[in-house]
């Protein structure tokens, strides 16, 4: 019988150990990593990497949430495992990169938190996609950080359209008032908002709001990925 062929979980190419990245994607992921861990330049506020102060959408528009943090750049085998979760139905990659998101809980960046809740994703777009992709994400942190998902105390009351083509202020508009939380599931909670990538943080602001209107003490913002370049 022939050794079962292994393969990377980014790219598909030949890895050296189940759930191993090939050469190429282990090289670059440690890099990426890197560029937002301890130490590195990031935004204070929302932790945008490549940045050396404020950016600019926290000293114009500062958030809701106290302080936000990505675990890697929106670049290289982050970016592929990102799409092909969200968007090539590839839901085991949730459990791939989910522990790099406990990670940075882990080593302390917001302090103690109570629980992960996820950013939902509206009726109609669920049941177009099948899955929310942060609520994967969630969970498979949460199991790592021993923290619950408190998977329905954030809802989407309204369709909004993708965030993808839209400027920082088109983005705002197009996510205010869109969430609702549900009452008395924060009460005082030390919370993270989880999400998928943060281009502007206008997503994770929309949904701070909501959280702290309905009585959380707390919220923080985090992804996977931050994007460095974009165009407001």
């Amino acid at each position: 019988m022939f050794p079962r062929l292994l393969r990377c979980p980014v790219c598909d190419r030949p890895a050296s150990g189940p759930d191993a990245l090939c050469g190429g994607c282990g090289q670059t992921l440690a890099a990426l990593l890197a560029r937002c861990g301890p130490g590195a330049a990031v935004c204070p506020r929302c932790g945008k990497p490549g940045e050396a102060w404020y950016c600019a959408g926290c000293r114009e528009r500062p958030p809701a949430f106290a302080l936000a943090r990505a675990a890697a750049p929106y670049s290289g085998p982050v970016q592929e495992a990102v799409l092909r979760l969200k968007f090539g139905r590839a839901t085991w990659l949730a459990d791939f990169l989910g522990p790099f998101l406990a990670g940075v809980v882990a080593r302390g960046a917001f302090g103690p938190v109570d629980c992960l809740v996820p950013v939902p994703l509206h009726p109609a777009r669920l049941r177009q996609r099948g899955f929310n992709q942060s609520l994967l994400l969630a969970r498979s942190a949460g199991r790592w950080l021993g923290l619950p998902v408190a998977a329905g105390a954030l809802r989407r009351v309204r369709a909004t359209r993708s965030q993808v083509d839209l400027v920082a202020e088109e983005r705002a508009t197009n996510v205010r008032d869109a969430f609702a939380a549900a009452p008395g599931s924060v009460d005082g909670a030390r919370v993270v908002l989880v999400d998928d990538v943060m281009t502007t943080g206008a997503t994770l602001d929309a949904g701070a709001r909501a959280l702290l209107a309905a009585g959380a003490g707390q919220v923080y913002g985090l992804v996977v990925a931050g994007v460095e370049e974009y165009s407001a």
